[in-house]
Parts: C-alpha cells; sequence; structure tokens
C-alpha cells in the first residue's frame, strides 16, 4: 500500500514572486527524510499562470500539483485561494499542512506528524501577540467575540466553551486559545473535513465584524477550530520560525528550527528572493544573521545537494 500522504497545501497568486517561494519550499520539502510518508505539494493558484511564466517556469509546474481558480470566482480578500485547500486533499492523506508560500522546510517532519490523529486534531505555532485593533488586547476579546461568533451564526448549536490554555509566543506571553499563525498549521483531514464550512463563516466574521482585514483567516481558524471542539497543540516556534526578534531569540536559547517561515523583509525582498538562478546565489554568498543566516545556510545545501537551481529561471 502507498504510503500514508503528507500534503502541503499553498495558497498563491499566479506570479514570479510566488513561483520561486514555491519552488524553494517544493525543494525543502523533498530534501527531508521521509520513511513513514509522501510528501506532496499543492498549490491553489488564485488565477490562470500567464503562458509567458508557465513556459518561463515549466520545470517547476512538471514537479508539483496544483489547480488554478477562474477569475470569476475570486474575491479581493484572497478567501478562494485559502478556502479551496480544504477541497484538494487527496484520498489516504494521513497530514494536511496549510502553509504559506514563503516557508521553508529546514528539519524532519515526520515524528511531528505522527502525533496528529492519536494526540491533536490541529497543531501549530502560536502567534506573538493577539489580533491586532482597538479592543483586540483586552483580556476578554476571545471570549466576548467567541460568544457572539457563536450567537449570530450558530444559535442552534451547544458549542464548547472557548479555553485560554495557551500563551502568546511573544511577551508579555499572555494566556490564549489556538491562535496560530496560519504560516504552517498540520491537520488531521477529518477535522478539515469537519471545520472547512464553518472556516467561510468564521473568516467572514472576522473579515467584517471583528475588522481583522489581514489576520481574517487566523482569527477564523480560531473560532472554527473552537466551536468543533478540536483537540488542538502548541508546536512552538520551532515549526514556524520567524526571522525577527522573537526568532532570535529562540534561536539563540539552542531551538533548532524545522521549518521557517521568512516573512519579514528588513534584509531582503522576498519576492525576488528566488526569481532567478543568479538572485538566490548572490544571496546565499552574503553573510546573514540570526535566523536569516540559518535560511542561507540551508538554502546553500538545497543548491549543492538538491535540484533549487534547476527549478529556477536563468536571468535574461
Amino acid at each position: 500500500m502507498d504510503r500514508n500522504i503528507a500534503l502541503f497545501a499553498v495558497a498563491a497568486s499566479p506570479n514570479e514572486g510566488f513561483l520561486g517561494q514555491i519552488a524553494a519550499l517544493y525543494t525543502s520539502i523533498i530534501a527531508q527524510p521521509w520513511e513513514r510518508y509522501r510528501p506532496v505539494l499543492r498549490v491553489c493558484f488564485g488565477g490562470q499562470i500567464p503562458a509567458d511564466l508557465a513556459q518561463r517556469w515549466a520545470g517547476l509546474l512538471s514537479k508539483i500539483e496544483y489547480v488554478c481558480i477562474s477569475p470569476e470566482r475570486l474575491t479581493p480578500d484572497h478567501l478562494t485561494q485559502v478556502i479551496e485547500r480544504f477541497y484538494v486533499i487527496p484520498p489516504l492523506t494521513k497530514v494536511a499542512v496549510f502553509c504559506d508560500a514563503d516557508v521553508l522546510v529546514t528539519g524532519p517532519l515526520e515524528d511531528m506528524f505522527d502525533r496528529i490523529g492519536p494526540e491533536a486534531d490541529i497543531a501549530g505555532c502560536l502567534a506573538h501577540f493577539p489580533p491586532p485593533g482597538r479592543g483586540k488586547k483586552s483580556a476578554n476579546f476571545w471570549q466576548t467575540h467567541y460568544r457572539r461568533f457563536c450567537a449570530s451564526c450558530f444559535p442552534d448549536r451547544d458549542a464548547p466553551a472557548l479555553e485560554k490554555s495557551f500563551a502568546y509566543s511573544g511577551p508579555p506571553f499572555d494566556a490564549a486559545p489556538a491562535y496560530y499563525n496560519y504560516g504552517f498549521v498540520v491537520m488531521h483531514p477529518d477535522a478539515s473535513e469537519r471545520i472547512r464550512e464553518d472556516f467561510v463563516t468564521a473568516f467572514t466574521y472576522a473579515r467584517d465584524v471583528i475588522n481583522s482585514r489581514y489576520f481574517s483567516a487566523q482569527v477564523g481558524l480560531t473560532l472554527s477550530l473552537t466551536v468543533n471542539g478540536l483537540r488542538a497543540v502548541d508546536l512552538g516556534m520551532s515549526y514556524n520560525m520567524p526571522n525577527d526578534r522573537m526568532g532570535q531569540a529562540h534561536l539563540e536559547k539552542g531551538n533548532p528550527p524545522h521549518v521557517i517561515h521568512y516573512l519579514r523583509e528588513k534584509a531582503f525582498k522576498r519576492s525576488v528572493l528566488f526569481a532567478t538562478r543568479q538572485a538566490v546565489q548572490e544571496f546565499v554568498t552574503t553573510p546573514r544573521t540570526h535566523v536569516d543566516e540559518v535560511l542561507r545556510a540551508h538554502l546553500e545545501t538545497l543548491i549543492r545537494d538538491h535540484e533549487l537551481l534547476e527549478l529556477l529561471p536563468e536571468a535574461d
């Protein structure tokens, strides 16, 4: 029988910046040791890939699985691509990883995957801070909005209570529910199927009522997993280490990353990092600091020992 599938599902726009990041993500995934799982990367593109880009990135597109969502289905808040990931999970999938394109797998994942099912329905790294904006740092923010969410969207449902059984990963480390950074979240397929319709409702509530435009997916995930009573686990920052001061502090405590999330652009622009072979080669030959140096070292390995360069186009 085929090995259990570990699906990596990514929402993306059909442009050069995303294609380059996806090439790096794909290479970092297949570079890991896989004994009990078979990794599959599926990308949900918001729109058709232009013909010139399809030709330029033909090597990458031949390696991954992807769907192109028709323009008439798209929404300005990218909800369509985000939701589509719930519907591209194939049979035999043991774990579904919902991740951003700007993550790089830098360590083994199978032992963590083994926990999904027996120990947890969903797992991820807690966000640094509460959702930004007025009133969101209130101690009663989550209970207030969860109560309102349930009352307005599911008045007949006997919803579980929202528990603050975790803590934000940034100071002052206040008590928090399972409010994950949505850049790398792992789910059991049954759990993703349970929450996918409620997630749409929760996303819309977060966007329109809480006014969390840029954090609607994260807030919506917390509301939908809670209302469905999912067992949640905090994986810690090693499974979603950002290249910021929080990631730096975690790294200095001797916690090597399994996943790097290079979302901060203080030292480089992620949108052009993998635009060409020459661009990433220039990046890896420049000394870096902290998490960016770990990122640089892993990219150097992917260039030397794997096929990253072959998936990237030459500079014009």
